[in-house]
């Protein structure tokens, strides 16, 4: 649906269950008293923790549709791969890393799951737990970040923000090469 669907319209879809996020309140409450199965979904468990976020998603879905053995696999594969991270970075002087998340001309947003994401990769969050909706390049200058993660919600690619000028003074844009973690500066980050 659009980011501001009509609650006539949705009603009138006579769907077998609707999936509300908790955030559009006046939705979810209308579609409930509309006597409808409604299930409601949040993104913030545990500070925009992804993975307990996508397990709270899956739990609910559980509950209409056949996904259990799926849902705790997928959940144990991402577990997994955080103690892989975990184990593999413990001794290790953790880089300091940036999401972005969408790029539009120089703003910079860096999106909701950026501090679980950063830290669950092994590296540090300079800019805390908060969530920052805009980042200027001023502040991506002042952290001067090892690290760039690149979303899957933007068409930037590694090679437009190689290819800026301006950003040719970062750390993560200067080395262009695999640390010592072996990542390389500069990755593709699919989000959970």
């Amino acid at each position: 649906m659009a980011n501001n669907p009509n609650l006539e319209e949705l009603i009138l879809l006579n769907a077998d269950l609707y999936i509300c996020g908790i955030s559009n309140i006046k939705i979810c409450q209308g579609l409930k008293a509309a006597n409808l199965n409604v299930i409601k979904l949040t993104t913030n468990i545990d500070s925009y923790n992804s993975k307990l976020t996508l397990a709270h998603w899956l739990k609910e879905l559980e509950k209409h549709f056949d996904i259990s053995e799926k849902s705790r696999s997928i959940i144990e594969y991402i577990s997994n791969i955080e103690n892989q991270i975990k184990t593999a970075t413990a001794n290790a002087k953790k880089p300091t890393a940036l999401i972005i998340h969408r790029i539009d001309k120089d703003n910079i947003t860096s999106g909701i799951f950026n501090d679980y994401l950063i830290t669950a990769s092994g590296a540090l969050n300079q800019w805390g737990k908060e969530q920052k909706t805009s980042i200027s390049i001023e502040e991506i200058f002042a952290h001067n970040p090892d690290i760039i993660y690149i979303s899957n919600f933007t068409q930037t690619t590694p090679d437009d923000i190689y290819s800026k000028k301006q950003w040719q003074s970062i750390n993560a844009i200067k080395i262009k090469e695999y640390t010592n973690y072996q990542w390389l500066h500069i990755v593709l980050l699919l989000l959970v």
